[in-house]
């Protein structure tokens, strides 16, 4: 799986 960032709730969290 490819590691991307993703901004949630203006929080830039890494997805799985």
């Amino acid at each position: 799986m490819s590691s991307s960032t993703i901004e949630v709730s203006g929080e830039k969290v890494k997805a799985m």
